[in-house]
């Protein structure tokens, strides 16, 4: 049987520029060249899957070095123009230089088939399938793709064109150019699969040795479908004049529902089995952690104001936390929770709204239609931020480092007390914690036992100072912030295995605790 993998790309565009091109020439290499797919499946077996046997994954690579065959989708070729300050732009002349992205658009719904006229060894077919499933994109990496290895053949979708290697003398069909797609020598040389570009470049060579160009040419189209099953027309984005940075972190995705599945919901009843929502940030780099609470407070106004009606909303939401009659709702906090995760450069890289009650379709369907963040009132926020929905589902997509059990909890965020201030500070944080965990978590207090302020930060928040803001409008926060350290009585798991939060804030990512795991507690 052939061995088959097939991609989607989950934005619907492809972005690559084939070896020896600039980007500014506006050609995107489709089919992708079996010397690509071969580099980023090494890529993936270091970065993300190094558990898997090394002789193993070698042999793969020598197996798959065989050019395959493709099944591209149907698509056209669009692009976008960004400018960027140029050397010579100054704070008194501007000068900008033109950067064309160019890209494949498709349809998401209809993958690329790569195709070896072979089968594999079961244990070389475990591995490509680990591969596969961990592959966050193909190309560039705003190709964003989900991969997975068929375990039987599959059709290609209607209109797809198949492209095969072929040779100079076959000249099945004159009227569609072939194309040359850089392909490893075989044997495979490991050695230049991993070199760098700008290593064998200052050899003086334009193509990494060990490769060759193998001709493709489209053997078969199959017909076009019926126009209400044709691809949606994808049209490029208008020109803008704005930086573009790429995502750090790989995108899931939804592993019940996709994002699609919710758009024009009407639905309004809160779906208990819809706890979590993830949303990834295109520009990590922009967002510092410290600003939590200023970028989830934006992030629930983006929400609100997608929601219809939400100035006279009269009816039950937990993501704007309000009761059937407008008020705020009276449910132990187990309404809408929007956290934020940071990366190892104190970056968010990623929002979370978690709803113990869950959320309304209508409601999910307001934060996937959420495409950027920004505040024009901050100058640091000032810029927009691309941001977009990357999973739906249960408490199984929170952060597997704030859940858990423990007896010993840690803030991650800092803890700010309820009520109104008193002197004596430390005493003041020894009372109001217990009354805080209740609010969530009736009688939680009971199972106290200790309560510990932390002269520093723990090693896994960010230290600094979080932003403070007005929450609400009237009241201004004025009680400082705290990193404390918990002691329960017993092992404690918080409800349905979600979160541990209190205090002020805790719905804006603040007062988030973290179970500590018994190498990080002191002797």
């Amino acid at each position: 049987m052939p061995t088959t993998v097939s991609v989607t790309f989950i934005l619907g565009r492809y972005h690559a520029t084939p070896w020896a091109t600039h980007v500014n020439e506006g050609q995107v290499e489709l089919p992708p060249s079996p010397w690509r797919i071969l580099r980023a499946l090494y890529a993936v077996w270091k970065e993300r899957r190094p558990d898997l046997d090394e002789t193993t994954v070698h042999d793969l690579l020598h197996r798959l070095a065989e050019p395959p065959q493709f099944d591209v989708p149907d698509h056209i070729l669009a692009h976008t123009r960004h400018y960027y300050p140029d050397l010579t732009s100054t704070s008194s002349k501007k000068s900008s230089d033109q950067i064309i992205d160019t890209f494949a658009a498709l349809d998401p719904r209809q993958p690329l088939l790569i195709t070896w006229p072979f089968d594999l060894p079961p244990q070389q077919r475990h591995v490509l399938e680990a591969l596969c499933k961990a592959l966050p994109y193909l190309g560039r990496s705003e190709s964003l793709c989900t991969a997975e290895l068929l375990s039987e053949s599959a059709s290609p979708a209607p209109g797809s064109q198949q492209w095969t290697p072929t040779t100079v003398d076959d000249d099945r069909d004159r009227n569609t150019p072939p194309r040359k797609l850089l392909t490893p020598d075989q044997p495979l040389d490991l050695a230049a699969l991993t070199a760098r570009p700008i290593d064998w470049r200052r050899t003086g060579l334009l193509y990494p040795r060990g490769t060759h160009h193998t001709l493709y040419r489209q053997v078969q189209a199959t017909a076009h479908p019926p126009e209400a099953d044709s691809p949606p027309n994808i049209q490029p984005e208008p020109a803008r004049k704005q930086n573009t940075t790429t995502t750090e972190e790989p995108v899931v995705m939804p592993e019940a529902r996709s994002p699609s599945d919710f758009l024009s919901s009407s639905a309004t009843r809160a779906n208990p089995a819809h706890t979590v929502v993830r949303l990834d940030l295109a520009q990590p780099s922009r967002l510092a952690y410290r600003d939590t609470a200023l970028v989830t407070r934006m992030l629930h106004a983006a929400a609100a104001s997608k929601l219809p009606d939400h100035h006279t909303r009269k009816s039950l939401s937990n993501l704007l936390g309000i009761d059937d009659t407008g008020r705020n709702l009276r449910s132990n906090h187990r309404h809408a929770h929007l956290l934020a995760a940071p990366d190892s450069h104190r970056r968010i890289t990623r929002l979370i709204v978690w709803s113990p009650d869950g959320l309304a379709d209508d409601e999910i369907d307001a934060l996937c239609r959420i495409s950027e963040l920004r505040n024009r009132h901050i100058s640091r926020l000032r810029q927009p931020t691309r941001i977009l929905v990357t999973a739906i589902g249960g408490n199984e997509l929170l952060p597997p480092e704030w859940t858990g059990a423990s007896r010993h909890w840690e803030s991650v965020t800092p803890y700010l007390p309820t009520g109104h201030p008193k002197k004596d500070l430390a005493r003041y944080v020894h009372h109001r914690i217990p009354t805080d965990l209740n609010y969530t978590q009736p009688g939680l207090s009971d199972l106290l036992d200790d309560i510990h302020i932390l002269d520093r930060p723990p090693r896994t928040s960010t230290g600094g100072i979080f932003a403070r803001e007005q929450s609400p409008p009237h009241r201004t926060i004025s009680t400082g912030n705290f990193y404390v350290r918990i002691r329960f009585k017993k092992h404690h798991t918080p409800h349905r295995g979600g979160l541990l939060t209190a205090g002020q804030l805790s719905h804006y990512g603040l007062g988030l605790f973290r179970p500590l795991p018994p190498h990080e507690l002191n002797p």
